[in-house]
């Protein structure tokens, strides 16, 4: 396929979210098995990976290519990613605090998809839908210090959360 400077036809964007659909149902299952058996650093990392290379390449050259590409890492990124932040919170907490961290988990991820676009919107405005995609990139791949101090430097073992928590259950019962 060819790139375009611009996309010329909105109607591509329908396969973005028919693959990104497609990928998510693939993806959130094979994550969630994989985060059971080694891990949430084995998922974390590469989603966030994933998602900043998706967006660089719509800021990058969009056309039909890497609209599918940014589709596939779009959907393994925000999409599992967003499930597998929502386990470990579960995770983390006794049954009694649950709701609260929970509506707290949903509520900032909520924040931030409602002011991400008015954010980049007016980036879009001052400039172009390039600068956009490359601050989109910057603000995602920040994600991964962060996740970084808060949860993904420390070591554990998932033998000792489910003595503590009591939520992953071992494949010998």
């Amino acid at each position: 396929m060819i790139c375009l400077d611009r996309v010329g036809n909105i109607n591509e964007f329908k396969y973005f979210f028919l693959i990104y659909a497609a990928m998510l149902i693939v993806s959130r299952p094979a994550a969630g098995k994989i985060q059971d058996k080694v891990g949430d650093n084995a998922i974390c990392y590469p989603c966030i990976i994933a998602q900043t290379v998706g967006i660089l390449l719509i800021a990058w050259k969009p056309c039909m290519i890497t609209i599918i590409i940014c589709a596939l890492c779009g959907a393994l990124g925000y999409g599992t990613l967003n499930s597998t932040l929502n386990v470990i919170v579960n995770r983390q907490v006794s049954d009694e605090r649950r709701p609260f961290a929970v509506s707290t988990y949903w509520a900032f991820s909520d924040l931030g998809v409602g002011i991400a676009p008015a954010i980049l919107g007016a980036i879009a405005t001052a400039s172009n839908y390039h600068v956009l995609y490359y601050v989109a990139a910057l603000i995602s791949l920040i994600a991964f210090p962060i996740y970084w101090g808060v949860w993904g430097r420390r070591q554990y073992n998932l033998e000792d959360i489910t003595q503590t928590t009591g939520t992953i259950e071992s494949e010998n019962e």
